[in-house]
């Protein structure tokens, strides 16, 4: 396939961020202040460009919660389209919870301290956030969406081994949390990788046996894995690989924002099927039981789903119509 002009606008932005980062850093000593506002305003301006206008996108500012507490001080906002212009534009810096679409911590050098620090607010952004109930989607998933961007890193010694520092402060930071909807959606180290969550839960499926026939099997124990993948180039494309850390930010946020807002889904199918954009993911999860994190009512109605195989059932496992279901095996945004 020739490549395409998506990649190509996508691999600018990316550019751009380094960019910055190389300009904004040769004077960060002298004003680190000034610096990570400059920084804050290079996502910032990225978001803009690639998030529809309706979804505007603010600095600093707390989300104010139904109780009336707040979170902490957030460096970027994703507002939804139906946010009041007005509270917009008197200058406030209180967000009502109801209209953040997404927020994130912003650096323009990760440190090992960055890592836990998101996922402190993560976990307060889920205590203050209401809880959902329904589907196993809703009942894993916040209703906003919490990164991590960063323009680089403070591994650059001879022997350091950043991309692992990132994955095991991950790990570490997944193995203490309560449920997986306290995770932290995404990581983007513009130069050095970008890092997603997924949750996933055993539903029933088609077991083959040697003949090659088929046989539906509904699972004896049901369990939920929860965990972070780290996106790298496709091997199988050529040298015009369209992948960047930046793209597989952009595709996994606009898939997440999907899953809450439907009039998304036709430009984020487009952008999932430009093979190699946000290349593949690679990593490890850990284990909940199901009963600790879904309803009993999620719980019996799975268990009528799985009992024999869903009407129309496809072996295909990235249909439209699946790859948005709230109560899909696997959410991977």
């Amino acid at each position: 396939m020739p490549n395409h002009e998506l990649s190509d606008f996508l691999r600018e932005s990316s550019a751009s961020i380094q960019d910055d980062y190389d300009v904004i850093t040769r004077r960060s000593s002298e004003d680190p202040g000034t610096a990570g506002d400059e920084g804050e305003e290079n996502w910032c301006k990225l978001l803009r460009d690639w998030l529809p206008n309706s979804y505007r996108v603010v600095t600093k500012g707390r989300v104010i919660f139904h109780s009336g507490e707040a979170s902490p001080q957030m460096d970027l906002l994703v507002l939804s389209p139906e946010y009041p212009q007005g509270l917009v534009n008197a200058g406030k810096k209180l967000y009502l919870a109801g209209g953040v679409i997404a927020a994130f911590e912003c650096k323009l050098t990760l440190r090992q301290r960055d890592i836990t620090k998101a996922f402190a607010n993560a976990r307060k952004l889920s205590d203050g956030t209401a809880r959902r109930w329904g589907s196993p989607y809703r009942e894993l998933h916040r209703p906003v969406i919490y990164g991590l961007l960063a323009h680089s890193h403070d591994w650059k010694s001879e022997g350091s081994r950043p991309e692992q520092n990132v994955s095991e402060g991950l790990t570490a930071e997944l193995n203490g949390l309560d449920h997986p909807r306290q995770l932290l959606d995404l990581i983007c180290v513009s130069d050095l990788g970008t890092w997603t969550s997924m949750r996933a839960l055993t539903r029933g499926h088609h077991q083959f046996d040697e003949k090659g026939a088929t046989t539906w099997k509904a699972p004896s124990n049901r369990s939920v894995h929860a965990g972070y993948g780290l996106h790298g180039k496709a091997e199988h494309l050529n040298s015009d690989n369209p992948f960047t850390n930046v793209a597989a930010m952009v595709v996994d946020l606009l898939s997440r924002i999907g899953r809450e807002r439907p009039e998304l889904r036709p430009i984020v199918n487009y952008f999932r099927a430009i093979p190699g954009l946000a290349g593949n993911s690679r990593g490890s999860t850990r284990t909940w039981l199901a009963e600790a994190v879904l309803s009993r009512a999620v719980l019996e109605e799975l268990a009528k789903l799985d009992s024999e195989p869903p009407p129309g059932f496809s072996l295909i496992r990235n249909t439209d119509d699946r790859q948005w279901s709230e109560w899909g095996p696997l959410f991977e945004a």
